[in-house]
């Protein structure tokens, strides 16, 4: 081999060297590297969570304090309050729910009797009779039998009275202040047992002796009917006096 070979070849073998032992430099000093992030990542760590450990705990300032206890007293007061409200309203509830059961479906007295009260005719528990009799009407008011009870559903309770009557008796006079009744008066009806059914007088008709429709009942109400004679001398005409019932009011 020439001499200039020789050296080319060495340069070579020289160069090739030097690489492989840089690779080596530079792989031991990447493992170096990440082994020393990854020891200073836990040292780090652990560091913080001494650090953290060492803190003082952050306690509230004494108005936010006494700020949430007076809120938490304010509760629980109102708590009690409402269910002190509760207890007291139970009984006015429970007598509302009774109330309402008692104008829906009001009980069956043990007999068919009836009394009248008509405050703005001066006409208080006047006897009704169950009968179209006129031998009856000549004593009192009557209650045509066809009609139904107060204390039945959407009754229209028909009620007649002679307005001038007989003297010494129950009929005298007894209906003659029905026209001086306008709308908004009061009727009462009043069974055997003491519940009262109360009317407020809602229409004012005349009508002749033929007009029998007005003793029908009226749909989805629960009425009460009062008839007396008009236009003297004759007394050929019919005053009726109609109400709505608004109330019932249980004995006792």
């Amino acid at each position: 081999m020439k001499r200039s070979d020789r050296r080319k070849f060495r340069r070579r073998r020289q160069r090739a060297g030097f690489a492989v032992f840089s690779l080596a430099v530079l792989s031991v000093l990447g493992l170096m590297m990440l082994f020393g992030t990854e020891v200073g990542r836990q040292a780090g760590s652990e560091e913080q969570r001494l650090v953290r450990a060492e803190l003082p705990k952050v306690e509230q300032a004494p108005e936010v304090a006494e700020a949430e206890r007076r809120s938490g007293g304010e509760k629980a007061e109102k708590a009690e309050k409402d269910g002190e409200r509760a207890k007291k309203e139970a009984p006015k509830k429970e007598k509302e729910k009774e109330q309402a059961s008692i104008m829906e479906d009001p009980p069956d007295p043990p007999t068919n009797d009836l009394w009248l009260t008509v405050p703005k005719m001066g006409r208080y528990r006047d006897y009704v009779a169950n009968t179209s009799s006129t031998a009856a009407m000549d004593q009192g008011a009557i209650k045509l039998p066809e009609t139904g009870f107060p204390w039945q559903p959407n009754a229209n309770t028909y009620i007649a009275a002679h307005v001038l009557g007989y003297a010494g008796t129950g009929s005298y006079l007894q209906f003659a202040n029905l026209p001086n009744m306008t709308y908004g008066d009061k009727i009462i009806l009043e069974d055997s047992a003491g519940t009262k059914y109360v009317y407020e007088v809602t229409e004012i008709l005349q009508v002749t002796p033929y007009d029998v429709w007005v003793t029908n009942p009226v749909s989805g109400k629960d009425m009460v009917s009062l008839q007396t004679c008009i236009n003297p001398p004759a007394y050929d005409m019919r005053l009726v006096v109609r109400g709505e019932r608004v109330d019932v009011i249980p004995a006792g």
